[in-house]
């Protein structure tokens, strides 16, 4: 026999005839350890008998257990005492005292006989075998159904025992739900990703090294604006009152007047002031000499009343007598405003069209990727063939700008960040304590410095969460198997930081013990 399957002692009859319905096989032996559950009992193996014909198996049985091989045999199960034995053993059977003769016959160890059709039994007995002593069968008695009872109760009784001994020990399960108290805990990690692996003990995140590029044309509007309207333009009177020497004025001298600034068109030469006796009085005539003048800036302001113009190129202490005089309102000024490209607008312009050029190239990227994450700062864009549809100072309401860009990147993935981060974390704050992460708390994580030549990321991790004591599950489970629920809250309430315990058992009617099994408790831990 080459196919086996094997059982746990602990292992019940459901669970052995999944197993059969399972295996693909036809023919296969049940590997059974000493001291099983299920072969303790002639009627659990008879069920297994039943269930192996229904599935139209074929199933021996293979243990060392003399108890596990006579129950087999007296189900009609085909025992072998190893799995290298050639031959079945043959246990006796009791024999039926209705429909036979008595044969008293003294069990030799490990005796063999040959049967009449040639094949070899090996018969698991302990003494020698002597001659067969074949008795006469007792007459029939007419014992009634009354005399009988008391011998089948007894053949119950083991088995209710077997029944009452697992509802109590194995199938009571106990669910510990244990709040543990939190410190506020928060950490700054630096960790190192890498597209090739490194020599070092430092542990590295492994990462891939991709890049994209595109181009991408946009148009946009223009906010620069200039003055097209009219100056103001007139022909005022210049004086010179200072000296009798003329004073000349080059084209473009500026003169001042309610705050608005004028230009000379042409340069001209006032002449001197002259002197006249009259009623016994000297009298300054001023040179006097016309000129023409134009508003610095265009619009209606260059519109100035009539009156004094000063000219500030000369000396303050001429100024008086050094002048220019309209005797009119000036008049031409207006204004008209259109939009022209600006040199913000094109800088602005450039920053737009890089950074959609770079979202796109990122995230063709993320896709191509998929699993992968790709941090802003872990790309690097290079921009070229830039063309802009208008200059600066043109008139235009609107200008287009094309560039094309080469996007460099360093992805990893979360899930290999965060077990690099979390390792590095466990090791700074000890095996006996544990982070707790809630729902809002997460890792933020920033790349300090980006070596895209050589494909390493220096990144930042920062968590704010909470820290507490790790409880050791395993050493609890053995300490409290079978504990009664005072005891086991105790124990669990001196563990550190466990602020509250709320054991629940089921079924609710079973011994108010924790369970016999570790296997059948299970904890349920909240961080408070």
């Amino acid at each position: 026999m080459d196919n086996f399957i094997y059982l746990e002692p602990d292992e019940e009859i459901p669970s052995v005839v999944k197993k059969i319905k399972k295996s693909q096989e036809q023919s296969f032996g049940l590997v059974v350890p000493r001291g099983s559950i299920t072969f303790q009992s002639a009627i659990n193996l008879k069920l297994l008998k039943k269930q192996a014909e229904l599935l139209k198996k074929e199933i021996a049985v293979i243990t060392a257990d003399p108890v596990g091989q006579h129950l087999a045999a007296q189900a009609g199960l085909v025992v072998f005492e190893s799995m290298k034995s050639q031959e079945p053993l043959a246990v006796r059977q009791q024999p039926d005292t209705a429909s036979s003769k008595l044969t008293e016959r003294p069990e030799p160890h490990a005796a063999i006989e040959r049967s009449a059709d040639g094949v070899t039994v090996r018969h698991f007995q302990t003494e020698t075998i002597e001659p067969e002593r074949h008795y006469e069968p007792p007459q029939r008695s007419n014992m009634t159904a009354t005399h009988m009872r008391p011998r089948r109760l007894w053949l119950l009784i083991p088995a209710l025992l077997m029944i009452a001994a697992i509802y109590l020990f194995v199938v009571p399960r106990a669910t510990i739900m244990v709040d543990v108290l939190g410190e506020p805990f928060q950490r700054e990690l630096t960790l190192k990703a890498a597209t090739v692996s490194s020599s070092s003990n430092e542990p590295v995140i492994a990462a891939t090294f991709q890049e994209d590029s595109a181009a991408l044309s946009k148009t946009f509007k223009t906010t620069g604006q200039k003055d097209v309207g009219q100056k103001a333009k007139s022909t005022i009177t210049f004086f010179n009152a200072w000296s009798s020497d003329p004073q000349s004025l080059a084209a473009g001298t500026k003169l001042t007047k309610d705050g608005q600034a004028f230009r000379l068109l042409q340069g001209i030469t006032i002449p001197g002031a002259s002197v006249t006796l009259a009623a016994g009085q000297a009298q300054t005539n001023p040179g006097q000499l016309k000129g023409d003048i134009e508003a610095e800036a265009s619009g209606e302001s260059g519109n100035v009343a009539a009156g004094r113009f000063i000219i500030p190129s000369i000396e303050v202490v001429k100024q008086s007598k050094i002048y220019a005089e309209s005797s009119a309102k000036l008049s031409g000024g207006s204004s008209k405003f259109i939009g022209v490209v600006s040199a913000d607008d094109i800088k602005n312009a450039k920053t737009s069209l890089q950074t959609d050029l770079k979202n796109q190239l990122k995230d063709e990227l993320v896709k191509k990727v998929a699993g992968q994450i790709i941090l802003d700062q872990a790309v690097s864009l290079a921009t070229s063939d830039e063309q802009v549809s208008k200059k600066e100072g043109d008139e235009a309401s609107e200008f287009s700008l094309s560039m094309k860009g080469d996007l460099k990147a360093i992805a990893f993935t979360e899930t290999e960040f965060r077990k690099t981060f979390l390792a590095a974390l466990a090791s700074e704050i000890g095996p006996d304590k544990e982070v707790t992460f809630g729902a809002n708390d997460e890792i933020v994580t920033t790349v300090d410095d980006a070596d895209f030549d050589n494909g390493k990321l220096t990144i930042k991790g920062s968590l704010k969460s909470q820290i507490a004591p790790k409880l050791d599950q395993s050493a609890l489970k053995n300490e409290l198997r079978f504990k009664s629920l005072a005891a086991a809250e105790d124990i669990l309430r001196a563990q550190r930081q466990v602020s509250n315990v709320s054991i629940t058992l089921w079924p609710a009617h079973a011994l108010k013990r924790i369970p016999l099994l570790p296997t059948n408790i299970t904890f349920e831990i909240q961080h408070k």
